[in-house]
């Protein structure tokens, strides 16, 4: 298996591309590229829950919210995982039934009030792994 991280991660370009999203390479194990949909946004958020305040995972689930986590103060927190940030407005979700929205790329340029709090793990990959991604 090392030898295929150690492959892909280093051999395959920076800028390739999947269903016309660009990939990038993120770390040695586990997820190797940029998601392209929700469930590679499932994927990367529990590798790194903890990393992103949220020490436990009391359940996850297809059903809105996708996520009943236990955030670092020992709150219960609802979330969301979305590939954008706007793909909660679009499915309909209700805003005042969920506290984070965890998605690849957070596109809303004007939030709308009461918003759930947004968590972008484009951003936030590069500060926990020292891998840049592509803007």
């Amino acid at each position: 298996m090392k030898f295929i991280y150690d492959f892909y991660l280093y051999s395959i370009p920076r800028g390739l591309s999947r269903e016309g999203k660009t990939l990038t390479p993120l770390r040695r194990e586990g997820l190797l590229f940029s998601p392209v949909d929700e469930l590679g946004v499932a994927c990367l958020f529990f590798t790194y829950h903890k990393e992103l305040g949220f020490p436990y995972i009391v359940k996850a689930s297809s059903k809105f919210p996708d996520v009943t986590a236990i955030d670092k103060d020992g709150e219960t927190t609802y979330i969301e995982l979305e590939y954008k940030s706007s793909d909660f407005i679009l499915h309909g979700h209700s805003k005042g039934e969920c506290d984070y929205i965890v998605c690849w790329e957070d596109d809303l340029e004007e939030k709308p009030d009461e918003f759930p709090k947004i968590i972008s793990l484009k951003n936030e990959i590069p500060k926990l792994t020292g891998i840049q991604s592509e803007k």
